[in-house]
């Protein structure tokens, strides 16, 4: 029978699964989801709730691993044109009024 706690985590990461790269969803997705149910049921038979925290880790080393640099990637382009844009706009204001 499984656990209240491993069927909450189980459906906590299916719902967090869409954090990484879509092409990596489509291709590994539901194995993704295996994979992390397989664990989640062995590590609450052998430690209970210390295997969840530690299988919950687990998970946010990979996503930081993993998920994070492409979300950075993706967020890259629109904050460097942000930024250059203000730079840009600030030198072209300086130059219309050279007191500022």
């Amino acid at each position: 029978m499984i656990s209240l706690a491993v069927s909450i985590s189980i459906e906590a990461f299916q719902r967090l699964v869409i954090l990484y790269p879509l092409d990596l969803r489509r291709e590994f997705g539901d194995d993704l989801v295996e994979v992390f149910s397989q664990q989640i049921e062995t590590a609450w038979e052998e430690n209970a709730w210390r295997g969840i925290a530690g299988a919950w880790l687990n998970v946010l080393a990979d996503y930081a691993a993993v998920a994070l640099p492409c979300l950075a990637a993706r967020l890259a382009v629109p904050v460097l044109t942000a930024v250059i844009s203000s730079v840009w706009f600030t030198l072209a204001l300086t130059a219309i009024n050279p007191s500022r």
